[in-house]
């Protein structure tokens, strides 16, 4: 289970952070309109070294809607055992993404000249 919420958490924590750093972020919005092509194609990255991680291990949801679908046909079908650990998708995705607005948060508070080597 703790492996689990983990894997679930860091890699949410993952693509969340890459999404906002690209798309949010007020330093990728200084640099010419040609480095906006290449946004999806990293997050895209993102989630594709996300699943190939873990994917083998818990499936690779990533998104709690789409777990909770899934659940939820299965129960309708087969059985309602699953239903027990639905939480953890909801809590484990929601950990990754509060932690990636908390570092993205830090990393923009910090001015540029600081930033300059």
């Amino acid at each position: 289970m703790i492996r689990f919420f983990l894997h679930e958490a860091v890699y949410t924590f993952v693509i969340c952070s890459v999404v906002l750093h690209l798309c949010w972020s007020k330093r990728s919005k200084k640099g010419t309109r040609d480095a906006s092509n290449y946004f999806g194609f990293a997050v895209g990255f993102a989630v594709l070294i996300s699943y190939l991680c873990v994917g083998s291990v818990n499936n690779g949801a990533f998104n709690p809607a789409v777990a909770t679908g899934l659940i939820v046909a299965r129960c309708f079908t087969t059985y309602c055992v699953p239903m027990a650990s639905l939480w953890m998708f909801w809590a484990s995705e929601l950990g990754g993404a509060v932690v990636a607005a908390i570092f993205f948060l830090a990393l923009e508070s910090i001015p540029e000249d600081e930033l300059e080597l």
